[in-house]
């Protein structure tokens, strides 16, 4: 699996268009690891898709939330409340807990 995302990594940096494809193709063989669907969210946000993106972040808090790790997952609550505010409060009714990262 390292490899494969290394090798999507490179060609999203290379600005190569199957790099989507290739991220798909993981996060779709890797059902548990929220990491993948987190950067493909980030991949769409950039490219300005933000209704893939609130997908994608959304499905990253699913898998931490069935990871055991409901905090990680309210991280993302305010970023999905720009994205999709209906996606925002059902994760939100979710987690039931608040982010653990400490905001200045």
């Amino acid at each position: 699996m390292m490899q494969q995302w290394a090798a999507a990594r490179q060609a999203y940096a290379d600005g190569k268009p199957e790099a989507v494809a290739a991220y798909k193709d993981l996060v779709r063989r890797y059902p548990d690891v929220p990491d993948l669907t987190g950067e493909l969210g980030n991949i769409y946000f950039q490219n300005g898709s933000m209704r893939e993106a609130a997908e994608q972040y959304y499905e990253t808090a699913q898998r931490l939330i069935r990871r055991g790790e409901p905090g990680l997952a309210a991280c993302l609550v305010d970023v999905m409340r720009y994205l999709d505010n209906d996606k925002a409060k059902a994760l939100q009714e979710q987690v039931k807990v608040p982010c653990p990262v400490l905001r200045k």
